[in-house]
């Protein structure tokens, strides 16, 4: 069932429960969210304020948690709230799209987990990611100018120095993304820039020590 249809009809449910309650009852119904919002929550709120208005025929304002005592009628909770936080439903152990529903009085708790989109922290790391990546690919790019300038198949010293560059931040971001196969894969490879790197030193301070012929 798709987010939209579900929706719909927790609307119509959410019409039967609260407009069949008691006569006074019957004033416009606000829908209310916390005050650090997210973007898919206040949407989702939006979706499901418009629908009410369709079923009810009245307004059903949109607003944060901090206002919820202006409200005149029956209050829906929508979201990570501290009505969730105070009923017990611990969000954030909630799977996405996952809801809890109780009533609470004459209002009505509606707790659910909903993708959150993406972090500034993720971003961040995609970032990393991408650059990482471009230095990765550009030590091929490097030992090919290296080899034509040679006039044969040829690996530069910068070839190695890159390799661990890119290497390094890879394997940051596989550790930040959990991958194992990612981890593991780029790991070693550092093991085989390093020993090279090293190997280009020792043979480097040899030819420095030995006497000129």
């Amino acid at each position: 069932m798709s987010t939209r249809a579900m929706t719909l009809l927790l609307a119509c449910a959410l019409c039967l429960c609260i407009t069949s309650t008691r006569a006074e009852e019957q004033r416009p119904i606000t829908i209310v969210v916390g005050d650090q919002v997210a973007p898919p929550v206040q949407a989702k709120a939006q979706e499901l304020a418009g629908y009410l208005e369709k079923l009810t025929g009245k307004p059903c304002p949109v607003v944060p948690e901090s206002r919820a005592k202006e409200a005149t009628g029956p209050r829906i909770w929508l979201g990570p709230t501290l009505l969730a936080k105070d009923q017990g439903v611990k969000v954030r152990k909630l799977g996405y799209n996952e809801w809890v529903i109780r009533p609470v009085n004459s209002d009505l708790l509606m707790a659910c987990k909903l993708p959150q989109g993406m972090s500034l922290t993720a971003k961040v790391w995609l970032a990393i990611g991408f650059l990482a990546q471009a230095i990765f690919a550009a030590r091929f790019i490097i030992q090919w100018i290296a080899s034509e300038r040679a006039g044969r198949s040829y690996i530069p010293v910068a070839f190695w120095l890159v390799s661990l560059a890119g290497g390094i931040m890879l394997t940051a971001y596989a550790i930040y993304r959990l991958d194992p196969v990612f981890i593991v894969g780029q790991g070693s490879g550092l093991i085989v820039y390093v020993r090279n790197l090293m190997l280009v030193h020792k043979e480097r301070k040899t030819l420095a020590a030995s006497p000129p012929s």
